[in-house]
């Protein structure tokens, strides 16, 4: 899945979604989660059953931890906007 994933990010998208996160308009947003489903779609043709349960299963938890981590930091941050 890996080798899957890195055919499909390349350093031009990489630096894409940087020059998209400077910008922070709403167009360049509709184009990543356009790209987000077109991947998706890619792994549903492409995997097996198990394998987009793993992927489900990685998914899930990667995106509960990268919450938790993004309200520590916001939380920090306020606490720095008080002193």
């Amino acid at each position: 899945m890996s080798n899957m994933m890195n055919g499909l990010m390349s350093d031009a998208a990489d630096e894409k979604l940087v020059e998209w996160a400077k910008k922070g308009d709403l167009e360049a947003y509709a184009e990543l989660v356009e790209k987000e489903q077109e991947f998706e779609d890619v792994l549903e043709q492409n995997l097996s059953e198990v394998q987009r349960a793993k992927y489900l299963v990685f998914s899930v938890e990667f995106y509960r931890t990268l919450g938790e981590k993004l309200n520590r930091v916001r939380a920090v941050s306020r606490e720095k906007r008080k002193y």
